[in-house]
Order: C-alpha cells, then sequence, then structure tokens
C-alpha cells in the first residue's frame, strides 16, 4: 500500500508538473482544467484525493468555491465568455 503523502507526492510529479515535457508534443499526458467548475468536477470525482484531504474538507472547499462562481456570475456581465479569460483587470496590473 502507498502511502498517502507518497502517493500524493507521485501524482503531483507525474500529473501536474511533467517537467521537461513538451505538452504540444505529447498527446497522452492528462489535460489540465480550464476552468474552477471543471477544476471543482475533477476534484469531487477523485476519490483517492477526497480520501486523502477528507471529505468534508474537500466539500468546504467546493462550496465555497461554487459560492465565489455564483457571486462572479452575477456581478459580471462577460464571466466564462472568452473576453473574461482573456481581460487583464486594474487590480490585476498592480
Amino acid at each position: 500500500m502507498i502511502r498517502p503523502s507518497s502517493w500524493a507526492a507521485r501524482r503531483i510529479a507525474t500529473t501536474l508538473l511533467n517537467l521537461g515535457v513538451n505538452r504540444y508534443k505529447r498527446g497522452d499526458l492528462p489535460k489540465i482544467p480550464l476552468t474552477l467548475e471543471d477544476s471543482l468536477a475533477l476534484l469531487q470525482a477523485d476519490e483517492p484525493l477526497l480520501e486523502l484531504l477528507t471529505h468534508e474538507g474537500v466539500q468546504t472547499f467546493i462550496v465555497d468555491k461554487q459560492y465565489e462562481i455564483a457571486k462572479a456570475k452575477a456581478s459580471v456581465a462577460d464571466y466564462g465568455t472568452p473576453e473574461w479569460y482573456s481581460r487583464v483587470d486594474s487590480w490585476e496590473r498592480a
């Protein structure tokens, strides 16, 4: 059995970092989610990670992020559009 810390470290190294790998030339690597919504869906489906971080802890995080998404959708007209993803707001420039 893999200890959780070893499993997590290996997963991060192999799935997220892929140091020295040209992702454009390798089609077999997992895709990184492009939106917070997609990231949350993948997090909810990752049973080993849920066990490592605890279901309750992950659920608290997900509810918080879903609230942030709802708040952004309610206050920003172009949320989720190509313009939204390419825009740089003044607070990001500082």
